[in-house]
């Protein structure tokens, strides 16, 4: 991801290293195996309507595939947006119920999730001053999408810690820097509701006082310390980027061009990973677009679409069980905010292999495992 963010103008333009194409391919290629494997040995421990949307997405995909199945399978396309490894990795879900690991695989996205924080720091210090979007975006993007969708759950998680509580929401408050620069509208209230809920939540909690005064001077200090330092004039610039954009509609006119080149013959089977439009904003036929409901019921058809709202939409509605993670907070809105992302309310996201879909993916996974069974397994081997 580093690399991807640091060089994102060469990529964009496929100018970039083999190398990086072949080691994200592994890595991916790793992510399936352990999807696969994970759904093998833990699938009794998920209801059946998961298993049921898994399989079939995975059929879906691959039939919509066929007709171009042969340019599908290259390296470079096997976990695009619209590639069948995408949708093999789904099945990471099923890994929540390793008792053993996941744990420290939660940690893992934790820690990388400051790795981010400190890169982008840096990446904007380097940017400075006066910048447009353009190299806002090339510098901070990739990061600040994975921390508003990672992040979130740690920062809602009610710490028996209360210095770690502190650390997590002082992080967030340098993440809202990175939310300014991307000038996205939609990131912005993204990232209000997640403050809305930590508050709404901590004000139910014990010592609630204390955690909102230790809040308030944190933004305080933290206002302070940006003001005084080399990325004030980053703060700035980003404010600037974002006011410019304020009334701008950057969705209407594209989903216009879009439907008036819709072919309704597809609707069922639809046109296929490579299918392609015109967008007058795009030198080139253009393959996606900013609205991931649409998007994958042009290209694999209306099926598919409604086997994924399903796949979203039940776990938001049942209540989570607890077994080993004693609280679980933060993994329904998070899944209720991505539901309305890819219906076109967010941008630079989409239906892919990129790590902060596996913790989407995950959260499915913590929603929808039946830890009561998990809890009886361990009982028997004991």
């Amino acid at each position: 991801m580093l690399y991807a963010q640091n060089n994102m103008e060469y990529i964009t333009l496929e100018e970039v290293y083999d190398w990086y194409y072949k080691a994200g391919f592994y890595g991916n290629f790793l992510v399936s195996v352990a999807a696969v494997l994970s759904f093998i040995c833990y699938k009794k421990y998920f209801p059946n309507y998961i298993t049921l949307c898994y399989l079939l997405l995975l059929l879906l995909a691959i039939t919509a595939s066929l007709k171009d199945f042969v340019n599908i399978m290259k390296p470079s396309v096997f976990y695009s947006v619209k590639g069948i490894g995408t949708y093999i990795n789904f099945g990471i879900l099923f890994f929540v119920a390793n008792t053993l690991y996941f744990r420290k695989i939660i940690k893992l996205f934790y820690f990388i999730s400051f790795a981010l924080i400190i890169a982008g720091l840096i990446n904007l210090g380097k940017v400075g001053f006066g910048a447009d979007r353009t190299e806002y975006l090339n510098a901070i993007r990739d990061f600040a999408v994975y921390l508003i969708w990672v992040f979130p759950f740690f920062l809602l998680q009610n710490e028996e810690d209360k210095k770690l509580n502190i650390a997590n929401i002082f992080a967030f408050l340098i993440i809202f820097i990175f939310i300014l620069s991307t000038g996205s509208r939609s990131y912005l209230a993204i990232y209000a509701i997640y403050i809305f809920a930590k508050f709404k939540d901590q004000l139910q909690a014990k010592n609630s006082i204390l955690v909102i005064l230790s809040t308030v001077i944190l933004i305080v200090g933290a206002f302070f310390l940006f003001s005084n330092s080399g990325l004030s004039k980053v703060f700035e610039g980003a404010v600037n980027n974002l006011t410019e954009r304020a009334s701008e509609d950057s969705r209407s006119e594209q989903l216009v061009e879009f439907f008036s080149q819709y072919n309704s013959d597809y609707l069922l089977q639809g046109v296929g990973p490579l299918g392609r439009w015109n967008w007058s904003h795009w030198p080139e036929p253009y393959y996606y677009l900013d609205n991931q409901f649409i998007l994958l019921g042009w290209w694999a058809g209306l099926p598919t679409l409604l086997v994924y709202i399903f796949f979203l939409i039940k776990p938001i509605t049942q209540r989570a069980q607890r077994f080993y993670f004693e609280n679980i907070n933060g993994a329904k809105l998070i899944l209720i905010l991505w539901v309305l992302a890819c219906a076109g309310f967010a941008i630079y996201v989409g239906i892919s292999s990129d790590s902060y879909y596996d913790f989407i993916t995950l959260l499915i996974g913590l929603q929808t495992c039946n830890f009561t069974l998990l809890r009886h397994a361990d009982e028997d081997e004991t």
